[in-house]
């Protein structure tokens, strides 16, 4: 049963987690994880004839409890979005998509935005134009040949016109954030640090790519406003937390605390027991 410890433990950050814990809607979950988080990602898809999204009185609910139990939230927008999808058609779907979900849920001032540079479906994962066989070659960009580097820089180009796009509609004190999710976001990394846009950084994504997570963070930590934490285990990720990861939390949460870290922690698990043990890894390591 999950209790108030989350919000007991002092600490600059805000703890939260997802808005699936519970098998339930969404704002079920909000209600039952009120007065027990600091925030709450809420998790949004709408894909064919399946939709989470909330009501306009469900927002309202929300909202009421946000300010009764000083709950905030974060938004995250649908992974099958492809605002630099190399098809304008596509990627015009895709803002018209976000910007209608920013309106529904601005009145929640969300702290944060969260928005994937690429595109999920259930039907094809990374449904991206023709760039994935240099998925996991890491290449910079120097080192690719012409033709892919001009998709690349296409694709950054698109990516950035979109976030600009949808930045006037989110809330005065929202941050749009992207998020890194697989090879590409390397290449729009170096935009992000020099754009008025805040980053999502997701450990357990990188823990999937084998990748090293604290040279992100040093190279990111100015633009930081969320953090997603997950486990990953035989490849896949959103797993609870688990005691092998003690090291790297501890790094991770001392530079936190060095740097005077303000933003959102998100424990990215889906269901309460990985969410209580997620929890109960992290009371032994930093709080």
């Amino acid at each position: 049963m999950l209790k108030s410890d989350l919000k007991k433990q002092p600490r600059r950050y805000r703890l939260g987690t997802t808005s699936y814990i519970y098998p339930t809607d969404v704002l079920p979950n909000v209600k039952k994880l009120a007065g027990k988080v600091d925030d709450v990602e809420l998790v949004l898809f709408e894909y064919k004839n399946i939709s989470n999204l909330p009501t306009p009185e469900n927002i309202k609910q929300m909202k009421q409890l946000a300010e009764r139990e000083n709950l905030t939230f974060t938004v995250h927008l649908p992974l099958d979005l492809s605002i630099g999808d190399f098809n304008v058609s596509v990627r015009n779907q895709s803002l018209n998509k976000a910007k209608s979900l920013i309106k529904l849920t601005n009145s929640l001032n969300p702290l944060g935005y969260i928005i994937h540079p690429d595109r999920w479906t259930p039907d094809a994962k990374n449904e991206i134009f023709p760039l994935q066989h240099l998925k996991n070659k890491r290449f910079t960009l120097g080192q690719l040949n012409n033709e892919d580097k001009q998709r690349i820089n296409y694709w950054v180009d698109k990516v950035l016109e979109g976030l600009h796009t949808l930045k006037p509609i989110v809330a005065e004190n929202s941050t749009l954030c992207v998020e890194n999710t697989n090879f590409l976001f390397d290449y729009l990394f170096p935009s992000l640090l020099k754009s008025p846009f805040g980053i999502c950084l997701d450990v357990g994504h990188l823990l999937q790519s084998d990748l090293e997570i604290m040279p992100y963070l040093r190279r990111c930590v100015e633009k930081l406003q969320i953090i997603h934490l997950h486990g990953v285990s035989n490849g896949k990720d959103h797993q609870r937390l688990t005691k092998e990861m003690h090291p790297q939390l501890k790094q991770l949460f001392n530079y936190l605390k060095q740097n005077d870290y303000k933003g959102v922690v998100t424990l990215e698990v889906f269901s309460e027991e990985d969410l209580l043990h997620s929890f109960q890894v992290l009371k032994e390591v930093c709080l």
